[in-house]
């Protein structure tokens, strides 16, 4: 539900809310280039998810209503952010229970295969059409650099899932100048390789 009483949940007030979002985020300390931009009903856009990749978008809409609203929400995006592109990652099995098809779909411009993004000094190369949730766990940015602090000089990390690569790398010891997790031969953030 996204609003009450006789007010009309139309294109104007998606736009003020995802204005209203990215609004918020530009407010932030945030030391990455990939975090995410509507957070759903944080946002007051329920069911509504918006990462961004650097210069891309990956958008997912879990309802039958803001499914219904995905054109006008790619039209707003690309007059607010003018992205490269906007991917639909509309694939989680939540879906099913609205109805919904489950489906990856280039909406604007090009994504690439892979692309790299930042965090706190790291570098991770993402799949936004097959990586984890959008891409990467970006809601879990803060709980990557915590773990950083917790593992000290990083003697305790003996192995990760391949969800958990991400907290594995940032909390390895050492800086040789290669802090990048996927490319020149290793696994990508969310793929494990034996």
């Amino acid at each position: 539900m996204m609003t009450y009483g006789e007010a009309p949940a139309d294109e104007a007030l998606v736009r003020r809310r995802i204005e209203a979002a990215i609004a918020f985020r530009a407010s932030l300390p945030i030391d990455a280039t990939a975090y995410r931009l509507v957070h759903g009903e944080g946002d007051l856009l329920p069911s509504l998810i918006v990462d961004r990749y650097g210069e891309y978008l990956v958008v997912q809409t879990l309802s039958q209503g803001m499914d219904r609203l995905l054109p006008s929400i790619v039209a707003i995006l690309e007059e607010l952010l003018q992205p490269r592109g906007i991917l639909a990652r509309n694939d989680p099995r939540i879906r099913l229970l609205e109805g919904l098809e489950q489906r990856v779909d280039v909406l604007s411009g090009e994504i690439p295969e892979s692309l790299f993004v930042t965090e706190s000094g790291i570098e991770y190369e993402v799949d936004l059409r097959k990586g984890q949730k959008t891409g990467l766990f970006l809601d879990q940015r803060e709980n990557r650099a915590a773990a950083a602090v917790y593992a000290g000089d990083g003697s305790s990390t003996a192995s990760a899932t391949p969800a958990d690569l991400p907290f594995a790398w940032k909390t390895m010891p050492g800086d040789d100048g290669d802090r990048r997790v996927g490319g020149r031969g290793r696994p990508r953030a969310g793929e494990c390789r034996a």
